[in-house]
């Protein structure tokens, strides 16, 4: 699926795979920008970036990545 991909695309650029997955957010809600969904629909109170720090946090994620 298209968590592989994006797995495989980090490991071909030397990334971490949280990294480029934030890379392909919807813009954060206080950026003073909105994403647009591929159809078409404008997103204007995205909170995911707040949500995966708070997981990653919680799962210790980048002391798990060493």
């Amino acid at each position: 699926g298209i968590e592989r991909v994006i797995d495989a695309i980090a490991h071909e650029l030397d990334l971490d795979p949280l990294a480029v997955r934030r890379r392909n957010f919807y813009p954060h809600h206080t950026a003073n920008a909105h994403g647009v969904t591929p159809y078409g629909q404008t997103v204007e109170d995205c909170v995911l970036q707040d949500i995966v720090d708070q997981l990653a946090d919680d799962a210790e994620y980048a002391k798990r990545r060493t």
